[in-house]
């Protein structure tokens, strides 16, 4: 799903009047405000401006090459709704 600009910046104004509100009822200290997000500079700046931290991450994943991404819709059908009493379990599976 694609959000696009003035979906993104309505979901931040909600997004910092519940926080606003949850700090005027617990506190300052009570209420971490970063938000880990794509790049993308309007955003970048609208959340600036709330006066939250902005954690950097890439749009991509550096250490995967383009050509594993279908990878994942596979093992994703492969292991959904599955649950595994340990990780040696899991990759006994995989």
């Amino acid at each position: 799903m694609q959000i696009n600009t003035q979906k993104s910046q309505e979901t931040l104004n909600e997004i910092t009047k519940k926080k606003t509100e949850k700090i005027h009822r617990f506190g300052e200290n009570q209420i971490t405000k970063s938000l880990l997000h794509d790049n993308v500079r309007p955003l970048v700046q609208r959340k600036s401006s709330f006066g939250w931290d902005v954690l950097n991450h890439p749009s991509h994943s550096p250490d995967l090459a383009s050509s594993d991404y279908h990878l994942f819709t596979k093992l994703k059908e492969h292991l959904g709704g599955k649950h595994f009493c340990d990780d040696d379990e899991m990759k006994i599976d995989v």
